[in-house]
Parts: structure tokens; sequence; C-alpha cells
């Protein structure tokens, strides 16, 4: 049965230590489900902001749902990325949409367990 994943990459700026530091979108986000994440990696590993995401997702399935779309259409997993996609990183093109080909290259292990 085909599964619908979705990746999800947070808003961020990019110290010089590398660190994924959400912007005030993401982390207002977080505030509204009582999570103190400020960065990518905390988002990933919060669950209140996890559950934020769950809810999110569900409110979009149920908006499919009532424009007709199928089961197999609809998202079954997700997950938060602690690695932003980006141009220098070669996983969006020069106009910003995603190199699928890429993202799949780089990212198989992330797939592969949202597809497990």
């Amino acid at each position: 049965v085909p599964v619908m994943i979705c990746l999800l990459d947070l808003k961020c700026s990019v110290s010089r230590s590398g660190i994924r530091h959400m912007t005030q979108e993401a982390l207002q986000f977080a505030r509204v489900h009582d999570s103190s994440a400020s960065t990518s990696k905390q988002a990933a590993e919060c669950q209140q902001f996890l559950h934020g995401l769950s809810v999110g997702v569900g409110s979009a399935n149920a908006r499919l749902r009532r424009l007709g779309f199928t089961k197999c259409a609809l998202i079954s997993r997700f997950g938060l990325l602690t690695v932003g996609l980006s141009k220098e990183n070669k996983l969006l093109y020069e106009d910003g949409s995603p190199r699928r080909d890429m993202i799949v290259q780089q990212l198989r292990p992330v797939i592969q367990l949202l597809a497990s």
C-alpha cells in the first residue's frame, strides 16, 4: 500500500557554528504548543512541537479529504528535518524549488525510517 511521506523543514537562520535557529514564525509556533525549542534539532526532539505539527498535518489531511483526495494522497507519516533544504547543500534549485533526486539521495536514511 503506498503511503505519502512528508519531510518538513523549519524556517531557520544558521549560525557560524552551523546551529539552525528557528525564525520568529517557528518560535511562535513552538510557544503556542508549549515547546521551549529554539533550534531545529530541539524541535525534532520535542514531543509538544511534534504534536503541534501532527495536529497541522491532521488538518491538512481533513482538507484534502473534503476536496475529494483518496487515502493514498493523504500524509500518513512526516518527519522534521534537522538539515535544511538549501541551494548550498544542493537540495534546492536556484529558483528555490526542491531537487527531489538530491533530497532522496542525501536524506535516504530519514526517508527509509519514515517508510518502514
